[in-house]
């Protein structure tokens, strides 16, 4: 216990009450892992964490802190004379990934209901209005959808809603236009 408590207080010393300012710096490799570990979560929030992008933006910020927690621990107050490993990285980035996965089953239920109740307006949207096409403007403007949140409900309920794009007859910008399966625009039944 006196030596951890050393180990600590050595730490207090070298970054909370230090003179001078300690850098640790990225080793080789490390902004490489870093870049890949964001460019994966960006892929998982372009698909199956489109409803929780808050959540997952952070997972590499957590492997961050975990990776400079374990170098510190690893090095202790000689921890700014040696560079991040990818080493250190790596096992940061797998226990970020548990905790996320963590986050993700705690989070799982929510979500679900979430789901289902975003379903569930986009089809009383539907019945309102007669089960017509209902552009994306209109669904936000006139229904406070947001447009990733309607991409996302068509995208995870495929059997009950349908988008496609369309430029009007007079001209103009094309619209994406949502519609129910059920009654698809001309030349998509």
């Amino acid at each position: 216990m006196a030596e951890w408590n050393q180990h600590i207080r050595s730490l207090i010393e070298t970054f909370r009450i230090a003179e001078e300012p300690c850098w640790i710096t990225a080793g080789e490799g490390v902004r490489e892992l870093s870049r890949k570990f964001h460019n994966e979560i960006v892929d998982r929030i372009r698909d199956s964490l489109s409803d929780i992008p808050s959540f997952a933006t952070r997972w590499v910020e957590r492997a961050w802190e975990i990776a400079l927690n374990l170098h510190v621990g690893h090095y202790g107050n000689q921890c700014c004379r040696e560079p991040l490993s990818s080493k250190t990285f790596s096992d940061a980035i797998r226990i970020a990934r548990y905790f996320a996965d963590r986050q993700l089953e705690v989070l799982q239920r929510p979500r679900i209901k979430a789901a289902e109740e975003q379903r569930d307006r986009l089809n009383e949207i539907f019945a309102d209005s007669g089960e017509q096409l209902i552009t994306i403007r209109d669904l936000q403007r006139r229904h406070g959808l947001d447009p990733e949140q309607v991409f996302s409900i068509v995208k995870n309920h495929p059997e009950l809603f349908g988008m496609v794009q369309k430029r009007p007859l007079h001209g103009g910008r094309k619209s994406t236009l949502v519609f129910l399966k059920s009654n698809p625009p001309l030349g998509m039944g």
